[in-house]
């Protein structure tokens, strides 16, 4: 069993290849860019909506894709029609 730390040293801090990190389970919303001494940066995504009301109300992330490498992020809930707006839920970020 490894924890985030373990993971990002055995796995990701080494392998150019990993740009972003999907993670949940931490009941919150958020994203970090990370550095390492070699490599592109790691976009960390993180959503885990079950503490809110109704068990999350239905929200997902929906990721789009860019041809220029963008990433454009938004957190959505058909269940209940709406979007959350705030910077941890509508980001962008770039590879």
């Amino acid at each position: 069993m490894n924890d985030g730390e373990e993971i990002w040293q055995k796995l990701i801090v080494n392998n150019p290849n990993v740009r972003i990190v999907l993670c949940g389970h931490v009941h919150a919303e958020s994203e970090l860019t990370s550095t390492r001494d070699a490599g592109p940066p790691v976009h960390q995504i993180l959503a885990d909506y079950q503490d809110e009301a109704e068990g999350g109300g239905g929200f997902l992330r929906i990721m789009t894709f860019q041809p220029n490498g963008a990433i454009n992020v938004s957190s959505y809930s058909p269940y209940l029609n709406t979007h959350h707006t705030d910077p941890a839920n509508l980001f962008t970020v770039s590879l």
